[in-house]
């Protein structure tokens, strides 16, 4: 049976660099709370997600979108349907109403702290960076099942400072790897556009 859930610090064996000694859950901690102290190769702050405001247009267009599905849905008698359709109305709705926090991010010797979690380079497999909602941010994928991806919006730090130090330790990819999940929410927000 396939095992989905992984502790942190637990990396798959045909995905771990054959360097990598394995570390026991408390050395792998103690590991992490010393990343959080190390002195950063790379530091800058920026907003926690990419935004931009959006037009009253976008909000009518949710809203008339979650009416007209939630209708239906309540036709057919699904309920628990209809309030997870509400629910992702309301996600998106204070997704681009409130504006993000703003977070740090620290290129450190042995990995990457952001927003006050640490991850180990072990912990990391390839970065790219890609435009998104006008903002460059910076991609990472980790060997965990969650998160399988860290994204860091770049900000005002230079992208090729930041390819130089994380170059050092991961692969750079120009193209990033999609699934089919994303391929198609991309094709879905290009064919219709809710602003």
């Amino acid at each position: 049976m396939r095992k989905f859930f992984r502790r942190p610090g637990e990396v798959k064996k045909e995905s771990a660099p054959p360097e990598v000694e394995p570390l026991t859950q408390e050395e792998y901690e103690a590991k992490k709370r010393e990343l959080m102290g190390q002195h950063p190769l790379l530091e800058w702050a920026s907003p926690a997600r990419p935004y931009h405001k959006r037009k009253k247009i976008f909000y009518i267009n949710v809203a008339l979108l979650v009416l007209v599905i939630g209708t239906i849905v309540f036709l057919f008698g699904e309920y628990l349907l209809l309030a997870v359709i509400l629910s992702l109305g309301f996600v998106s709705y204070v997704l681009a109403a409130v504006p993000p926090q703003k977070v740090e991010h620290k290129i450190v010797k042995d990995g990457v702290v952001s927003a006050g979690h640490a991850y180990l380079w072990r912990d990391l497999k390839g970065f790219w960076f890609s435009k998104k909602d006008a903002e460059e941010v910076l991609f990472i994928d980790t060997r965990f099942f969650i998160p399988s991806r860290l994204a860091l919006v770049v900000g005002d730090a230079s992208i090729e400072q930041l390819k130089a130090k994380i170059g050092a330790y991961l692969k750079f990819r120009p193209e990033p790897i999609t699934s089919k999940i994303e391929r198609a929410s991309e094709w879905l927000v290009r064919k219709v556009p809710l602003e």
